[in-house]
């Protein structure tokens, strides 16, 4: 298994702040706790398009293979990174305030033969964090997740099922007020470049 950092959005419901360079109250980035959140025998494959790269290598991010966004949707993203022969793919969006590496454990045991993704039911029927087969995104194919898991074995966990360590690493952030609600602060050169 790799896990693959999806990197690639442009904030634009947290402008002019970059979310990914929000940080914690002991100063680390988010996006570095997403990463660090990885087991470390896990390869990390960072996917964010090439005009954020110098202002995310600042951030002190663990080590990773970095991996340029096609800009055409997370789903063709997640075929850029998938270029490792593995089997499986752990997904992450690297805006999450509370990663779980227990819900990555939990989404990694589900899986079975005649499943194709693994991830929490949500809104939209799904969400990331994800275990997803990589040979998925082999194919030239769709730039969503939703039109990428249409017609695919899906097993999606209740997250009433969940610890609240897990449920909590489902949460993303979209705005600011969900970061301030997790104490998130923005950095003095978050601003998006």
């Amino acid at each position: 298994m790799v896990a693959v950092i999806l990197a690639g959005g442009r904030s634009r419901r947290t402008a002019p702040v970059d979310k990914l360079q929000l940080r914690h109250v002991d100063l680390e980035a988010m996006l570095a706790r997403v990463m660090r959140s990885v087991s470390p025998r896990l390869p990390r494959v960072l996917v964010a398009p090439r005009w954020r790269w110098r202002g995310l290598s600042r951030l002190g991010l663990p080590e990773a293979r970095w991996v340029a966004d096609p800009d055409e949707g997370p789903w063709r993203a997640l075929r850029a990174a998938s270029s490792a022969p593995v089997d499986w793919l752990l997904v992450l969006p690297g805006d999450l305030p509370r990663p779980s590496p227990a819900l990555h454990r939990r989404l990694w045991e589900a899986r079975g033969p005649d499943i194709d993704a693994v991830t929490a039911a949500g809104p939209r029927g799904f969400q990331l964090p994800m275990v997803l087969r990589a040979e998925l995104c082999e194919a030239e194919g769709p730039s969503s997740f939703r039109q990428g898991l249409r017609g695919r074995r899906l097993l999606r966990l209740d997250p009433r099922n969940l610890t609240s360590a897990e449920r909590a690493g489902l949460v993303d952030v979209d705005r600011l007020s969900v970061a301030r609600r997790h104490g998130l602060a923005c950095a003095v050169d978050a601003a998006i470049r």
